[in-house]
């Protein structure tokens, strides 16, 4: 891939990381439901802005990637808990 490609992932990503700690800490305004009004609002703008500076199509693979490496990211961690639970279990059988 090239530097739009992963530029444009890396910033979406982070943005959509941060603004869901944001959103969970609680940080600014809630509402009476609990949840943030601004979140969407923020993610709405970002990709606007990625799609007018490096097209549709890089912006939807650059999401598509961030979201891949999410999954993945959490396929990991799935795999780290089940090998340390197997290896536990072993050692205490």
């Amino acid at each position: 891939m090239t530097w739009p490609h992963t530029s444009a992932g890396a910033i979406f990503m982070l943005v959509t990381i941060y603004m869901g700690l944001v959103a969970q800490v609680g940080w600014g305004t809630r509402r009476a439901s609990g949840r943030s009004p601004a979140m969407p609002v923020v993610l709405l703008i970002l990709l606007v802005v990625l799609v007018a500076q490096f097209g549709f199509w890089d912006t939807f693979q650059a999401v598509l990637g961030a979201v891949a490496m999410i999954v993945i990211l959490w396929g990991l961690v799935l795999a780290i808990i089940v090998g340390l639970a197997g290896y536990v279990y072993r050692q205490f059988r």
